[in-house]
Formats: structure tokens, sequence, C-alpha cells
């Protein structure tokens, strides 16, 4: 395993991108637009951001050496990925009236998924090793009650979407490629024991602020209430930011070994999403009386 030194490469893609990002937020934010780039100024900032993220993830790529290699080239595949199908939004679809779906954009943007499963378990391995039957059930337990609470949630509403085959089916990878995201950063944090360091901190982070921000367009969307150019569109870029400064944190090995302190935050996460999806499930069967009731008394 190799850390090599932050080159000076990195450092300006990584200056350009937090600026970038800086841009982004003055503009959904603040409402903060100079006037010469008033027509195009936000799709450059969040492009740009995107763009100088997935850079310095594939600079990290270039300059590793060992296991980990393989890990960063799927990662920056996956961000180059989502980045080409925004900028094919951008470039050929933002201004059609009717956007064809799913199009040429959501081949990238659902690239990002098996890219970042991918790189998710290589990184786990390269720095962790083997790891015992004992900590991947664990892992499991977690992805599996984390997505129960997701797919809870959102997965109801999304796939009440009418469409042709394909507009079902991509609507449906959306949030099955998110919850399926969220599981795998949580299964991994789980594993290394709640300890995992400061790269696995911001790529978790990341990562979950992309499927969270994307669960809540997908529902919003779906009930029609997207807005755009909200605070919503700056959970994309962040998440960007994040894996990027998580690709130049400095490697270190994870300590895999299981506790009971690993087992007890499993627990724990298990009873609490069963909790959840008890009294989520209770609402909604509330509601839906109320609605039939309201119906009855018409």
């Amino acid at each position: 395993m190799s850390s090599p030194a932050v080159p000076r490469l990195a450092k300006l893609l990584l200056a350009a991108m937090v600026a970038s990002f800086v841009a982004a937020i003055l503009r959904d934010v603040f409402g903060y637009a100079p006037p010469v780039l008033l027509h195009s100024w936000w799709d450059k900032a969040y492009n740009a951001t995107e763009f100088f993220a997935a850079a310095a993830c594939a600079v990290r790529a270039a300059r590793t050496t060992g296991p980990e290699r393989a890990a960063w080239i799927a990662f920056s595949v996956g961000l180059g990925a989502f980045f080409a199908g925004d900028v094919y939004w951008t470039a050929v679809l933002e201004t059609v009236d009717s956007p064809p779906f799913p199009s040429p954009s959501d081949a990238g943007y659902l690239a990002i998924y098996p890219a970042s499963y991918v790189g998710l378990v290589l990184l786990l391995r390269a720095r962790a090793g083997r790891m015992s039957p004992a900590l991947w059930l664990d892992g499991l337990i977690t992805a599996l009650a984390v997505a129960a609470v997701g797919a809870a949630l959102v997965l109801g509403v999304v796939a009440s979407t009418e469409g042709s085959l394909a507009t079902v089916a991509t609507n449906l990878a959306y949030p099955l490629g998110d919850l399926a995201l969220l599981a795998f950063v949580f299964a991994v944090i789980t594993v290394t024991g709640w300890r995992p360091g400061r790269t696995w901190l911001f790529i978790a982070a990341g990562f979950a602020v992309f499927a969270v921000a994307d669960t809540i367009y997908l529902y919003q969307a779906a009930l029609g209430t997207y807005e755009e150019f909200g605070i919503l569109d700056l959970g994309w870029p962040g998440a960007y930011v994040l894996v990027a400064f998580a690709a130049w944190q400095p490697a270190t090995r994870i300590d895999a070994r299981a506790s009971p302190r690993c087992t007890c935050d499993c627990t724990v996460t298990r009873s609490s999403s069963v909790s959840f999806i008890r009294s989520w499930r209770m609402r909604q069967r509330v509601s839906m009386n109320a609605a039939w009731l309201e119906r009855s008394a018409r």
C-alpha cells in the first residue's frame, strides 16, 4: 500500500473544485450570480465541480501503486460517467421542451452505482485484507436494515409512476441504486468496527450525501414538488467534493477484527430500523384508512 504525497496537479484540481463548489453555493443559497455569467453560470459551476473532483480521483489512481489503484480507477470511472451524463443533459437536453426518458444522460448517471460498489469493495480489501465471516455478517445485517428503511420511505412512491417498460425500469433503477449505495457504505463502516479512518469517513459521507440527495430528488420528482436550483441540487457536487478529498487522505490499514462494540452497534441499527419500519407501515395504514373513510363519506 502506498500513500503518495499530494502532487501540485492534485492540489490545483482540489482548489479549483472548492472554488467551483463555493460558486454553486453562492448561486443556490444566496442567489448571487455575476452578471457576465448570469445565464450559464450555474451549470458551469456545477459541472466544473464534478470535473475537477473526478480529475483529482483520476490523478490519485495514476499516482497509486498496488491493489488500491484498481479501487481509485473504479471511483474515477463512476464519477466521470455521472459527470458525462450531466454534461450531455446541460449541452443537449436542458433546452428541449420534452426531453426523452430514459436518455443517454441516464446511462451516465446509472453507471456511477456499479463503479462505486466495485471501488468500495476493492478499497476495503486493499486496506483491511481478509475479514472474518462474522464481520461480513454484521455488515450484511446493517446494510439490509438501512436498505429496508430507504425502501419503506421511497420505493413505493417511485414505483407508482407510470410509463413504458424502459421508463419504469429506469425509475426503479435509481432508488434501488441509491439504497444499495447507502447499504454498501454502512456495511463497510460496520465491518471496520466503526473506526474507519479519514479516507472512509470522507467516502462514506460523500456517497451518503449523494444517495440521500438522489433519493429526496426522486421522491419530490415523483410527487411533482421538485424545484430546480435549490439547496438540494448542491448534494451531488457536494458528494464529489467529499470523495475527491477522500482520495488524498493518508492511506492507513483498517483493523477489521470483530469486536463487541461492532456487534452491539449492528444490533441497535437493526432494532431501530425494524421499529421505524413498523411505525411507518402503521402510519401508512392510518393514512389509507383515512382516505377510504373520506371517500366513503362522500
